[in-house]
């Protein structure tokens, strides 16, 4: 049976020790990213990041980056969730922040893990990385024991829509219209059941590289 370590491990080369972050061990990583989780030392990086990432800011609340979504993005959990399972991921590339990923385990029901953002800096996109990276962090999450991935998305965010659909992500349903920022954004509730992809995998027909 394929593992879930083995897979990262095939999305990920040989990379000097004296290259990665020395501070927090990798949860998972791929090429040459590092996923770490991230606390409140590692905010001015955060900030830096949400300013190099604007045009999503833009896109989703309608205005420029404010320095507190850095502690948002630490901090919130939704109703019903532990601290010990909002894993507020930094994407490291060396010691350059490049992106970042927000997960919640076993919300909203066990063996679900919620992902409420993956955002990569303008430079790191459209080079195949978001993908790999995805590859990577559903082969950790179903190392922990997790099933299935969900997320909502604004409609409006048409590219991330495309993304996450070409992933194998399917529609479940529809999600109230919810304020963000200066928009109000009706979303739709996307699923990726876990055990697919490995199916696939091992069939042959499907490669994560």
């Amino acid at each position: 049976m394929l593992e879930a370590k083995t897979l990262t491990e095939t999305l990920t080369p040989e990379v000097k020790p004296g290259e990665w972050r020395t501070v927090g061990r990798p949860l998972f990583h791929c090429r040459e990213v590092q996923a770490v989780r991230l606390d409140e030392s590692d905010l001015p990086e955060l900030r830096a990041l949400n300013e190099r990432c604007a045009d999503y800011t833009q896109l989703v609340a309608g205005t420029p980056p404010d320095p507190a979504d850095a502690e948002a993005f630490l901090k919130d959990l939704p109703d019903g969730s532990s601290r010990e399972d909002k894993f507020a991921l930094g994407l490291f590339k060396g010691r350059r922040l490049i992106g970042v990923m927000d997960a919640i385990r076993n919300y909203p029901e066990v063996g679900t893990w919620f992902l409420g953002l993956m955002m990569l800096e303008p430079a790191s996109r459209r080079q195949g990385l978001g993908r790999a990276l995805e590859y990577a962090f559903e082969a950790w999450v179903r190392n922990l024991g997790g099933r299935r991935i969900v997320m909502s998305v604004p409609v409006e965010n048409r590219g991330a829509l495309s993304f996450w659909w070409r992933l194998g992500y399917k529609i479940l349903r529809g999600l109230p219209p919810q304020p963000f920022g200066c928009k109000i954004h009706a979303r739709l509730l996307l699923q990726r059941d876990l055990g697919d992809r490995l199916k696939v995998e091992i069939s042959g027909r499907s490669s994560p590289s």
